[in-house]
């Protein structure tokens, strides 16, 4: 068998394509990515259906707008809706659903930077905190690198730091 994939080409990199689908655990990553983003929607929608029924918005004038557009029936049935979200919401549930739809997303990417790491055997991070820091460090070391900071560090040692500071605060 090694030999017929040493010979062909396509067969071995269909194998080696298999054979990374699953020691990379493809199907459930993406089965925990979709989870976490469904799990998402649900409290962002409870999260807008409280926030809209604790405004005093005068809802009339916006379906009166919207009639123009929409059939009668629909702007019917959404003007019974706006008035049933007004009459229930609640202010625990939206602390509750804003939570949640922070908390989703925030498990979603993150499973999303775990398969990215899997798949370029980066290796899981040894500490969330460590790792984050670790992360922005290098950002700010890659804005020291930029041209514009370079001229500014030149120009610092060559005039020294009295006269690059005067001249610049001025």
């Amino acid at each position: 068998m090694s030999g017929y994939l040493e010979t062909h080409r396509t067969a071995r990199g269909f194998t080696l394509l298999i054979r990374r689908y699953f020691d990379h655990h493809v199907a459930r990553d993406s089965a925990a990515l979709s989870y976490y983003l469904l799990f998402a929607l649900f409290p962002l929608l409870i999260f807008l259906n409280n926030l809209v029924g604790l405004l005093s918005f005068d809802f009339n004038a916006l379906l009166a707008e919207l009639g123009a557009v929409i059939p009668r029936e629909v702007l019917e049935l959404v003007r019974q809706y706006l008035g049933y979200i007004s009459r229930v919401s609640s202010t625990t549930l939206m602390w509750f659903s804003l939570v949640f739809t922070i908390y989703f997303p925030y498990r979603a990417v993150n499973a999303l930077f775990m398969s990215v790491r899997k798949a370029y055997d980066a290796g899981m991070p040894v500490q969330f905190l460590r790792y984050r820091l670790r992360g922005r460090r290098r950002i700010l070391q890659q804005r020291r690198k930029t041209p514009t900071a370079q001229r500014r560090h030149q120009a610092c040692r060559t005039r020294g730091t009295n006269d690059f500071l005067h001249k610049n605060t001025s």
